[in-house]
């Protein structure tokens, strides 16, 4: 049996699935243990183990280098940074090199699985869900990155009318405002907690106030810390009573909070009904698919049946769109 261009395409794609999540796996070269470390600096030069181990260590360095020159690459890339803030923003303790792995791997397999699953298809249908599969491989863990964003940021802002009552109280003790933020700091739970021990430890490293509240309003991407963070801004600035401005910030969002609230009560049917009428026809399928699947597979031979479904995909994505905008009112 002779071998076809998309099967050499899918085993490439699942032998580079396969690397790319061993080395997420493996850390960037192994390091040396202290014993070794220790006899290359007493053992004589003359010794055959001595040379044997200096070999290992080369060998070790020079794959921490390559690792290395790799992770700085892609730090510097636009890419990097893009990952690296989304991991800040979701509260994810990864690593940006780590997390593009485990994308890379992800694709691979799924497309993997995607191309070996259809295996009675026309090969054009076979790679073409093979690269769809690869795709949602990639954007799967950046919507599950999304998805604990707007967990922690909801979070955030729940707490955040109790930080700035006690803020409030704090400065009308007498107290300046960065003492008041580390109380905040030490006292209140995560998420709050580590951001603002975030903020108080960039002002220990030099940083200004304005500018360590500017990357707090980057890493918490919401109205109310743009509202906090302007207050403040504007009261080291022209001066003012902090305190009070406090105490009507809080009250503006814990108002915003209580509305929001009642909105999601209002539009939670049309949002659940834009989840169930999305994920019907594609359950559908997929049932057909295992219970009879010489009548759905039809729909995957070319002509018609494959520009009904993707005309038919189209419309769902279309769908979807519109519901969740008739139901998204900003507060």
């Amino acid at each position: 049996m002779s071998v076809q261009p998309l099967d050499l395409v899918a085993a490439g794609l699942a032998a580079t699935g396969v690397i790319l999540f061993w080395l997420g796996l493996v850390k960037f070269g192994n390091r040396q243990t202290l014993g070794v470390r220790l006899r290359l600096h007493v053992q004589a030069d003359g010794l055959a183990a001595s040379w044997r181990e200096r070999d290992e260590a080369d060998e070790q360095r020079t794959g921490r280098l390559e690792a290395a020159r790799l992770t700085q690459r892609l730090k510097r890339s636009s890419l990097g940074l893009f990952v690296q803030s989304q991991l800040v923003r979701a509260g994810v303790t990864l690593l940006p090199e780590h997390f593009v792995r485990l994308q890379a791997a992800l694709a691979g397999v799924a497309a993997l699985l995607g191309y070996l699953v259809l295996g009675s298809t026309v090969p054009p249908v076979r790679l073409l869900v093979a690269l769809l599969l690869g795709a949602a491989g990639v954007a799967v863990p950046l919507q599950v990155l999304r998805f604990l964003e707007r967990r922690r940021l909801a979070a955030f802002e729940r707490q955040l009318p109790q930080a700035i009552d006690a803020m409030a109280g704090t400065l009308q003790a007498g107290s300046a405002l960065p003492p008041a933020m580390e109380v905040i700091a030490r006292e209140m739970p995560p998420p709050i907690s580590v951001e603002f021990r975030r903020v108080l430890r960039e002002m220990d490293l030099g940083l200004s106030l304005p500018d360590s509240l500017a990357n707090l309003q980057d890493r918490v991407r919401s109205a109310d810390v743009v509202l906090l963070t302007s207050a403040i801004d504007i009261q080291q600035r022209v001066g003012g009573d902090l305190a009070g401005i406090f105490k009507g910030i809080s009250h503006t969002i814990r108002e915003r909070l209580r509305i929001r609230s009642e909105i999601n009560v209002l539009t939670a049917q049309g949002r659940y009904s834009a989840y169930i009428i999305t994920a019907l026809p594609f359950a559908m399928f997929a049932f057909l698919w295992f219970a009879n699947r010489a009548y759905v597979s039809k729909l995957l031979e070319p002509g018609i049946g494959g520009t009904m479904l993707a005309v038919a995909i189209g419309g769902i994505v279309l769908g979807y769109y519109f519901m969740k905008k008739i139901v998204t009112i900003e507060v």
